[in-house]
């Protein structure tokens, strides 16, 4: 299936019941180092290790659907950010920290109950909204209350929401539940660098098919990419030419690793080759929509953006630029008309 109307997905050619059988994320994850951050904020116990995490986890979610705890749901989202490991560490800590902060203006109060209804959506077999629910940016606020209904959890990343959908619609079973989109199965898969660039929904249904062509389920081809992947490649390296010196498995499936290197680096540098030569950058319909606060126009009609988003835009001019309450804006040298106020 197409994500973004232009890439297709490709699954390599791999031994997928072999590396299932040789899974352990515990082997390739920061998670050790994450367990070490949150004993030390006393945020989980101290009796908590990579090896007995995953059960607890499962324990946990067991028990929360049948008493439907706060307290519970609260350890729940702790661990499972950290078996995710400390590439969202920074988050997981503040999000932990605001968990019961009031939220003004939000339909849903605070991050507690956010993630209640995300949870009670994936419960009523619902992944896709749920998935679609967390991860929406937008500020929609509903015309009779007044209120903000844009109810993501700042800083629960695309990549690690799939990680919550997984354990909760597994009913705590890694293995049982959805399979997990992240940024090494949408370079392997897909061929482009990060996870957000896939449709969730398609990816389910890509890997659903694909699964059972293999005999086997969405969670253990996913995960059997994970392996394969983690024993030729450090996780921020993977599909490039940067592999491990010595991987653990030696030369198994070694001609889909040249395979993966050479269609992720056509299709990546074909794509930088194309936004070098276009003066549009990547957006909705042409437009790049902006909060009002984070752009400047000056009277003489020239917009500056402010650097956070001008940044992930990429279409900026850093020599020119302007400071104003403490923030910079770079000057947009675009056309001023794609310039689209965010309702």
């Amino acid at each position: 299936m197409k994500i973004n109307n232009t890439q297709l997905a490709t699954f390599p050619n791999i031994d997928y019941s072999f590396w299932f059988e040789n899974y352990s994320w515990e082997n390739f994850s920061s998670m050790n180092g994450m367990i070490t951050t949150m004993k030390n904020k006393k945020f989980i116990s101290e009796d908590i290790n990579q090896n007995n995490i995953t059960d607890n986890i499962k324990t946990r979610i067991e028990s929360y659907i049948i008493d439907k705890s706060d307290e519970i749901l609260f350890e729940i989202f702790k661990l499972i950010q950290t078996w995710g490991g400390k590439s969202s560490g920074k988050y997981t800590l503040k999000i932990t920290n605001e968990w019961e902060n009031i939220i003004e203006n939000d339909f849903f109060k605070s991050n507690k109950e956010k993630y209640k209804e995300f949870v009670r959506l994936i419960l009523e077999d619902k992944p896709i909204d749920s998935f679609n629910w967390m991860t929406n940016k937008r500020e929609v606020f509903d015309k009779i209350e007044k209120k903000n209904l844009g109810i993501n959890i700042k800083g629960l990343s695309y990549s690690f929401v799939p990680k919550h959908i997984c354990f909760w619609s597994g009913k705590g079973e890694r293995k049982e539940g959805l399979p997990i989109l992240d940024d090494v199965i949408a370079k392997i898969v897909y061929k482009v660098d990060e996870a957000k660039k896939v449709d969730y929904e398609t990816f389910i249904n890509d890997i659903k098919q694909y699964a059972l062509s293999k005999n086997l389920t969405p969670s253990q081809i996913e995960m059997a990419l994970f392996t394969f992947a983690g024993n030729y490649w450090d996780t921020q390296k993977t599909a490039t030419i940067e592999q491990k010196v010595n991987p653990k498995i030696k030369d198994k499936d070694l001609n889909e690793v040249r395979e993966i290197i050479k269609s992720y680096q056509t299709n990546v540098k074909s794509k930088i080759s194309k936004q070098k030569k276009s003066n549009k950058i990547p957006t909705i319909n042409n437009h790049i929509y902006l909060r009002k606060g984070d752009f400047i126009k000056t009277k003489d009609g020239v917009i500056f953006i402010k650097r956070i988003v001008a940044v992930k835009i990429r279409f900026m001019d850093s020599k020119n630029s302007l400071k104003l309450n403490g923030d910079l804006f770079f000057k947009f040298n675009g056309d001023s008309d794609l310039i689209k106020i965010a309702e």
